[in-house]
């Protein structure tokens, strides 16, 4: 493929009810198990924030919580300003291992 053929990535910010579907989705997922919120601490603290952000609308890396203790929490943050974006899907975000 030569330059000419290339296309630019498309950044697609996601609506309202796209939002709001995450939203739930990541909620599912905290009440799903009680493992989930004893053995997954790190993830379970993220997820919580992306929540915050998702739901405040919070698009701005600097507006993510400096109080999160762990380095997967804040990946987890991160990814929800990136799908705020448009710059990571919802599998992304959501599909996070829990093991």
């Amino acid at each position: 493929m030569n330059s000419a053929e290339q296309k630019d990535f498309e950044y697609v910010t996601p609506t309202d009810e796209e939002i709001n579907d995450t939203v739930a989705a990541i909620s599912e997922i905290l009440s799903s198990t009680d493992t989930f919120q004893s053995e997954n601490k790190d993830l379970h603290e993220g997820y919580e924030e992306a929540i915050r952000l998702l739901t405040s609308r919070k698009n701005s890396y600097d507006e993510i919580n400096p109080a999160l203790a762990s380095t997967k929490g804040k990946a987890v943050a991160v990814l929800a300003v990136k799908y705020l974006n448009g710059e990571c899907s919802k599998a992304v975000l959501t599909g996070l291992s829990v093991k």
